[in-house]
């Protein structure tokens, strides 16, 4: 009884190991499958791009301008961005036959749209020969005129300071002058030469509605940085001396939150 008992108990053993291996067998298949699956469509993948010269420069490029884009960010001349914003504004830039550097410089990333801040603005326009002229220049106020000589262009756009725009301006408060006359060339801009600013558009202070403008004042992070300078790298010294120069208000946080750690 004892042996027959042994051998029910063998059998049933031998059993679920077999029923475990086919199990383990049918998962493997399975994985097998699956790893099949991902090596097809990597090979049609493949083929796609060998089949079209048109994507094999596109994936060429990108991977050039991520490169580019992590080059420049592992410099520190860019603190404030990612390797991933960088290439979204390189990109941009070279939709306008824009250089790299010359594009991280003029444009930034702003609410999620690529735009123009004032100086990259001027610089824009000032390369396809149109200048730029302020007169009857007051605290009450500035005359704009855009012109260009080659096709007789001529725009212009007087600015008030009791313009509505400007009730409820940060910035005006900041520097009236150069708020003034940043807002006729970007009105001149939008209007009369948005085909040269591509898909990107223009940066204005005004336009961001955040905390930091209120919480982080730019004479305070002044006298902050004025403070820790000595143990900011120079390349560091480079991107926060911009940020400050142009009243980026949008990195205020960021630069405050970086000395504060120093």
């Amino acid at each position: 009884m004892e042996s027959t008992h042994a051998k029910e108990e063998t059998i049933e053993s031998l059993n679920l190991k077999i029923d475990t291996l086919l199990k383990e067998q049918q998962t493997q298949l399975a994985l097998l499958n699956k790893s099949n699956g991902r090596g097809i469509a990597l090979r049609e993948e493949n083929m796609m791009l060998l089949a079209s010269p048109d994507i094999q420069m596109k994936m060429a490029e990108m991977n050039y301008h991520l490169a580019v884009a992590q080059k420049l960010i592992a410099s520190n001349a860019f603190p404030n961005i990612t390797p991933e914003q960088a290439y979204v504004i390189i990109k941009a830039g070279v939709e306008m036959n824009m250089p790299e550097v010359e594009s991280l410089n003029a444009l930034y990333i702003v609410n999620g749209r690529i735009s123009f801040h004032s100086k990259g603005l001027s610089g824009r326009l000032t390369q396809f020969g149109y200048k730029i002229n302020f007169s009857d220049e007051s605290e009450l106020g500035v005359t704009v005129t855009v012109t260009h000589q080659k096709d007789g262009f001529k725009e212009t756009e007087i600015v008030k300071r009791v313009d509505k725009i400007f009730n409820n301006s940060n910035a005006i408060k900041i520097d009236a002058k150069n708020k003034m006359r940043f807002h006729g060339i970007r009105q001149i801009a939008n209007f009369h030469l948005a085909h040269l600013l591509g898909s990107a558009g223009i940066w204005d202070s005004d336009d961001i509605r955040v905390e930091a403008s209120a919480e982080y004042n730019l004479d305070d992070l002044k006298e902050l940085y004025e403070l820790k300078k000595e143990s900011v790298s120079p390349d560091q010294q480079i991107g926060i001396e911009r940020i400050l120069k142009s009243n980026e208000i949008a990195s205020f946080k960021k630069v405050n939150d970086y000395l504060k750690k120093l």
